[in-house]
């Protein structure tokens, strides 16, 4: 293309063109300080400030994302499930109700812990909505949380016939 300068192969910007660049930057008369380049320096200057731009985009995203991270922290949070679930123990009497819990820190009871069909033994779980809870011989719903050290034992089929049964 005529008129447009291209660098040599392998060559760098003189260092009056980069210290050009920084007196450009701070400058107040844009006009006087360009006015005297040869065309090698413009190619260089204008090589330099196309370099610049491109490196100030490329690190905008890093730089709204420290600001991000320093005004809105990240919070901590607890992963939960709020599972549905109707009593096993139904020797004595009919199970009519059925249950909802809120399980707290779900992840870390593992990933395939609370699929459907499976039984658990839960301990120290805290029944909340009281007045939720109906009479044993009407249908209702119960509505509970676990806590911190709520233990979860997995039963096998034989093993929860054998607590329904206690």
């Amino acid at each position: 293309m005529a008129g447009r300068w291209v660098p040599p192969e392998d060559d760098y910007p003189p260092d009056e063109v980069e210290d050009l660049l920084d007196e450009l930057e701070d400058a107040d008369d844009l006009n006087s300080l360009v006015k005297g380049l040869s065309q090698t320096n413009s190619g260089w200057l204008a090589q330099l400030i196309r370099k610049k731009c491109r490196d100030m985009r490329d690190k905008i995203g890093e730089t709204i994302q420290r600001e991000l991270e320093k005004s809105c922290p990240p919070r901590e949070v607890r992963n939960f499930r709020v599972i549905r679930f109707k009593d096993y123990r139904t020797t004595r009497r009919l199970a009519r109700r059925t249950g909802q819990m809120t399980v707290w820190d779900v992840l870390s009871l593992g990933e395939d812990a609370l699929l459907e069909g499976k039984r658990f033994l839960v301990t120290n779980v805290i029944p909340c909505q009281p007045g939720a809870w109906s009479h044993h011989e009407e249908e209702g719903e119960a509505y509970f949380n676990t806590r911190r050290d709520s233990r979860w034992t997995n039963l096998t089929l034989e093993a929860a016939t054998n607590v329904a049964e206690s």
